[in-house]
């Protein structure tokens, strides 16, 4: 950050490829089969090559030819916000928050900062669909709202350690750290993959707690884990090799105002909203 120190996303994002080559090649249905965060010296077991990894070798060894994140055509970002529009609506929709409030108060109330977080994720979208690409020392301030919102709802988790419903807490604090693939180059949609892996860590132990015995804790894990998992082709369709600045813009005028934002999109959206510079 501008004040020498990492922000949330920038901190995911070092960790993440410190570890790059535990995870490079991953793809969704692999997460299914991790129960736990991996340790940062393992290795995930051989696998045949895939199509994605001779997709990301071409993107790593030709550029020029690799859609992502230096930019694309205005179309597809406004594509892209569309889909992720439709994302949010199928999966964190007026149940998922009723299924919080009959869960409990402080489960409400992470969901309500889960959410305000992914409004974020869209504000930024919708940033980078008007906007270019700022210049590497701007970069961290242009994605400072989508840090801190992360970091709003990790210390929300931290603060309530020992918590009657921790396993609830720490599904959505550990799956929050999904959304920070924007700050990651080239491999977002991995780096999604891992942090669901430890999102469903804690939510497996919810499943077998309330599997036959309560639909509405079902439905809450179903929900959450489906945003997440549809969230990983979204990354692959539309921002492959990060975060995708397709406008002509600067960043400054469309950067996410948090303040105006309500749940599910309903507030400032792009932020200032204004003309490009």
């Amino acid at each position: 950050g501008a004040d020498g120190g990492l922000t949330a996303v920038e901190a995911m994002a070092a960790t993440y490829h410190a570890n790059a080559n535990n995870y490079d090649g991953i793809d969704g249905d692999d997460a299914a089969t991790l129960t736990a965060p991996p340790p940062p010296t393992a290795a995930l077991p051989l696998r045949p090559i895939s199509l994605y990894d001779l997709e990301y070798l071409h993107e790593k060894f030709f550029p020029d030819n690799a859609s992502g994140g230096g930019g694309g055509a205005a179309g597809d970002a406004n594509e892209s916000v569309n889909d992720f529009d439709a994302l949010m609506k199928k999966h964190l929709n007026a149940t998922f928050t009723a299924n919080s409030k009959y869960i409990g108060a402080d489960v409400a109330e992470h969901a309500a900062l889960f959410v305000k977080a992914v409004d974020t994720l869209r504000a930024t979208l919708l940033m980078a669909a008007n906007a270019k690409k700022p210049a590497a020392a701007e970069l961290s301030a242009a994605l400072k709202p989508m840090s801190d919102a992360i970091a709003e709802v990790v210390a929300y988790r931290d603060s309530r350690r020992g918590h009657k419903q921790f396993d609830h807490l720490s599904t959505i604090s550990e799956g929050v750290a999904a959304l920070g693939w924007v700050g990651v180059e080239p491999t977002p949609q991995p780096f999604a993959v891992q942090s669901r892996a430890g999102s469903e860590f804690y939510s497996n132990k919810l499943l077998r707690q309330f599997k036959g015995k309560d639909e509405k804790q079902m439905a809450w894990i179903a929900a959450f884990n489906g945003f997440l998992k549809d969230m990983e082709p979204f990354i692959k369709q539309h921002h492959r090799t990060g975060l995708s600045w397709a406008g002509a813009g600067s960043w400054k005028d469309f950067t996410p105002d948090v303040s105006t934002m309500t749940a599910l999109g309903g507030g400032g959206g792009g932020g200032g909203g204004g003309g490009g510079g």
